[in-house]
């Protein structure tokens, strides 16, 4: 019973305001307008073609319910834990540069909460990496940024099972300009060829806002369609 109520929960709004517009004409016809004269020639014969087309639209919107929307959530309870993993997964590579630069900084045990993370503190914390770093920290920076290109590819696999609010935001991850950026600045920089990280401070800002996006329609997701958290 609880998977026909999550079916119910999700089927799309617009579905369920005509099958209620509908239901609230049929009612209106039965109880109202069959009970007084016609107001044309015909009216009766227009009535009832009315009336059983509606009554074959709700017969449609129930079994879609039922034939597509159940089973949907069915697999998609089965399927979601693995989905819902690589989208955290992704959205957590996203974010490991600043965070690990952080602690080099404040200390290893220092949280960076998401609230905090400001253009002007990405800049300011890619700034205090020393010129000798730089190439260690680009490896890094490209490292993550592979292993996230990774999991998208797989998330996109499962393409079906994900909304489209989360496929638009998985695209522009792919296509942001730290992903477009980071190869040629790190093709471009060679050892100990000086110049620093905030370079990158804004593109990579906005595609750390895109994963905490991610992250939170993640959890959205696995809200919905009551996905188990483990599996």
């Amino acid at each position: 019973m609880r998977n026909v109520w999550v079916a119910m929960r999700t089927t799309p709004l617009a579905l369920w305001l005509i099958a209620l517009g509908l239901l609230a004409f049929l009612f209106a016809k039965i109880f109202y307008f069959d009970s007084i004269p016609g107001w044309f020639e015909h009216a009766y014969e227009v009535g009832r073609l009315a009336q059983d087309l509606s009554v074959a639209t709700l017969a449609a919107f129930i079994f879609f319910i039922f034939s597509y929307q159940l089973p949907f959530v069915i697999e998609q309870q089965r399927i979601g834990p693995h989905v819902i993993d690589f989208l955290h997964k992704i959205a957590d590579l996203v974010k490991q540069p600043i965070r690990e630069i952080y602690r080099m900084a404040e200390g290893e045990n220092a949280e960076l909460a998401d609230e905090a993370v400001t253009v002007d503190m990405v800049n300011d914390y890619f700034k205090k990496v020393s010129i000798p770093k730089v190439d260690f920290w680009l490896d890094k920076f490209t490292e993550t940024e592979v292993k996230s290109c990774e999991y998208i590819a797989e998330a996109w696999h499962y393409s079906r099972f994900i909304d489209s609010e989360v496929l638009s935001v998985l695209s522009k991850l792919e296509l942001s300009g730290y992903s477009k950026n980071l190869p040629m600045y790190r093709k471009a920089h060679g050892p100990n060829s000086g110049g620093g990280l905030d370079f990158l401070a804004t593109d990579y800002h906005w595609k750390y806002m895109l994963a905490v996006q991610l992250s939170n329609l993640a959890d959205s997701l696995q809200a919905r369609y009551k996905i188990p958290k483990k599996y």
